[in-house]
């Protein structure tokens, strides 16, 4: 059984959907009320906080649970500046009490959902698993601290769970809730509004959900026997202006501004290598932002 935090939101749903076809029984839990509908048919779904020690022990308790995928925290760096707090408790304070909850239960793999805001700027090309992480944002501090507890936690000779930490980075698809930046230019370019571009020259590295979804089930099918750290991405470097010449490209009339102002101030951002993930378990995104894009558009008509 795999245990999924955060499974109501746009990640954590589609995994959940994902690996429930291919024949995995899931159990989940989330603040909010909107599962998948087979959870809330089959009883596995569970309302509440991924930081709940008592609930989270209830959870292992009654569900032979083999695997854990921790999604369920704090999801931007807005959030996280907004609701210091909360933030810590959700992404730190999470993590500690299910890496402790998966060894008493002998849990076999736990997979910690990391971001590449652990990086910082990025001044290279692409930035691999190896480089030095110096994280600006809050955010990135946080997700930064539960690594450190996750890889600490993984190297103690009495722990038997596997347990690895992925990096991802803009992902994005249908109906995602929270609207990130493709699905809010799209939204935009419906309503014959302008998109505003605060940066032009740094690149992102858009991986589409349903790559993301196929790494993840890939990690698992690799049943790997060392802990390992992958970045999880497109593996492409493109630009906010690129994704707007694309959506010129559908709707003709769209009008793009630059944002000169906010550029001085943007973080520099870039492309993940992905190469490690391709050799350990033959990870192979497919899906670029032109096909993206076209995918979210088609699903929504």
């Amino acid at each position: 059984m795999i245990f999924i935090t955060g499974v109501s939101g746009f990640i954590g749903s589609n995994l959940a959907n994902f690996l429930h076809l291919e024949g995995h029984s899931i159990v989940g839990i989330d603040i909010g009320p909107n599962c998948p509908g087979f959870l809330a048919k089959d009883g596995h779904f569970y309302q509440g906080s991924a930081s709940d020690p008592t609930l989270l022990s209830a959870i292992f308790e009654s569900h032979n649970i083999e695997t854990v995928l921790h999604l369920g925290m704090t999801s931007t760096p807005k959030s996280a500046k907004e609701n210091p707090e909360n933030a810590k408790e959700s992404i730190v304070s999470s993590t500690d009490i299910l890496l402790n909850l998966s060894h008493k239960h002998s849990v076999n793999n736990f997979v910690f959902f990391s971001s590449s805001h652990v990086y910082g700027d990025v001044s290279s090309d692409k930035v691999s698993e190896a480089d030095a992480s110096e994280p600006k944002s809050f955010y990135g501090k946080l997700k930064w601290e539960a690594e450190i507890n996750c890889r600490t936690f993984g190297k103690s000779d009495e722990v038997k769970t596997r347990v690895h930490i992925v990096r991802p980075t803009s992902v994005y698809g249908p109906n995602d809730p929270e609207k990130r930046v493709v699905n809010k230019f799209i939204d935009k370019a419906l309503n014959n509004e302008a998109i505003t571009i605060n940066n032009t020259t740094s690149k992102l590295d858009f991986t589409y959900i349903d790559d993301f979804v196929q790494g993840i089930d890939g990690l698992l099918k690799a049943n790997l026997e060392t802990n390992e750290t992958f970045n999880l991405s497109r593996g492409e470097g493109r630009t906010l202006l690129e994704l707007g010449e694309i959506l010129k490209g559908i709707f003709p009339n769209l009008e793009i501004q630059i944002d000169e102002e906010s550029q001085r101030d943007a973080t520099k951002k870039g492309c993940l290598d992905i190469s490690k993930a391709k050799s350990f378990f033959g990870y192979n995104p497919q899906v670029d932002l032109e096909s993206g894009v076209e995918e979210i558009l088609k699903k929504r008509n």
